[in-house]
C-alpha cells in the first residue's frame, strides 16, 4: 500500500514522471504545495496529488474519433 505522505521518488511514481519532471512541475499552480516535516524534508498528500493529477487534462474520450474507426462502422 502506497503511504499517505510521499517523498518526492514516491510522488513522481505516483504521477507516473521521473523525479526531474516532477522537479519541473513543482511550479506549476496545480500541483499541491508539500508538506515541511523538518527543516529539509518535504512530502507530498498522496490523496492531493492523485486529485490534482485529475483536474489536470480532458480524457482520451473527449477527443475526436480517428477517422478509420469512424469509416469502419
Amino acid at each position: 500500500m502506497t503511504p499517505l505522505l510521499l517523498n518526492l521518488k514516491q510522488a513522481a511514481q505516483l504521477l507516473g514522471v521521473s523525479e526531474r519532471k516532477f522537479h519541473q512541475l513543482r511550479g506549476e499552480s496545480w500541483l499541491p504545495l508539500p508538506i515541511l516535516c523538518g527543516s529539509r524534508s518535504q512530502r507530498w498528500h498522496r490523496d492531493e496529488l492523485a486529485d490534482a493529477a485529475k483536474m489536470l487534462a480532458p480524457r482520451v474520450s473527449d477527443r475526436p474519433e480517428p477517422l478509420m474507426l469512424a469509416q469502419a462502422r
